[in-house]
């Protein structure tokens, strides 16, 4: 594991502790005697290289036609995160100004029920940081992508009929619902 992940489990599991013994739970805080990790100066970023030219062509050509182009055009031209692309929705595209806004994120989220079992479900959230909501011109070619993506829901639609679920996403399945992040 990177520094920086032992880092945030040691702060979960301090913060876990804290609120055990905030309920009397337990008699201390046993990671309050765990040093902190020390950064590795030889440790390797896990950060990846961007594409180059080369390997975004060949990934653009080997989605083409599949249910991923519009989502892989949109992050390779667009840079925005998963959560971020299929959060989208038609209603954040302004195509007169040619402009998309980032207002929200789709992740998995989770809720315990009462019987202790858990549900997994997709949620939207606001965007991972206060900067990250944003407006962003629309290149030409992710204009084309939006208006290809807008015929291949009215396909969509027509097919499901009556199982279509009207969400407004822009990335849906095939009745109308959202993506699985």
């Amino acid at each position: 594991l990177s520094t920086n992940t032992m880092k945030r489990v040691r702060s979960n599991l301090h913060l876990l502790c804290q609120n055990a013994l905030r309920h009397q739970y337990i008699g201390h805080n046993p990671v309050a005697l765990v040093k902190a990790p020390r950064t590795n100066q030889n440790e390797i970023s896990q950060v990846q290289a961007p594409l180059n030219f080369n390997e975004a062509s060949a990934l653009l050509e080997s989605v083409v036609g599949t249910a991923l182009e519009g989502i892989v055009h949109v992050a390779l031209h667009m840079g925005l995160r998963r959560g971020e692309i299929l959060g989208l929705k038609w209603s954040d595209i302004d195509f007169n100004k040619r402009t998309l806004s980032v207002n929200r994120t789709l992740k998995e989220g989770s809720t315990i029920l009462p019987d202790g079992t858990g549900l997994t479900h997709a949620r939207t959230n606001p965007p991972k940081t206060r900067n990250s909501k944003r407006t962003l011109e629309l290149p030409d070619v992710v204009v084309g992508i939006l208006e290809k993506q807008k015929r291949i829901e009215a396909r969509n639609r027509l097919k499901a009929g009556e199982a279509w679920h009207a969400t407004d996403f822009i990335f849906t399945n095939e009745l109308g619902g959202s993506l699985w992040p």
